[in-house]
């Protein structure tokens, strides 16, 4: 019987300019998400989707958008 995944706690968003390191990081750690990530499970914890799904977004569109998120 496999366990379901903990939630993951996203600390750090990674811009667009970096997407290629973003990828690999969030590949590694639960707690990374870049624009347009599609979510998954590292580590036993559940990582949810990115809500920044467009990569030319403005800097002022979507710092706002992902320091809600951060509560």
């Amino acid at each position: 019987m496999t366990r379901p995944a903990k939630p993951a706690t996203v600390r750090f968003y990674f811009d667009a300019d970096v997407l290629g390191l973003a990828k690999v990081l969030a590949s590694l750690r639960s707690d990374i998400t870049y624009p347009g990530d599609p979510g998954g499970v590292v580590h036993k914890r559940e990582r949810p989707s990115c809500s920044v799904t467009s990569r030319s977004m403005l800097d002022t569109e979507w710092l706002p958008e992902v320091a809600r998120e951060a509560g």
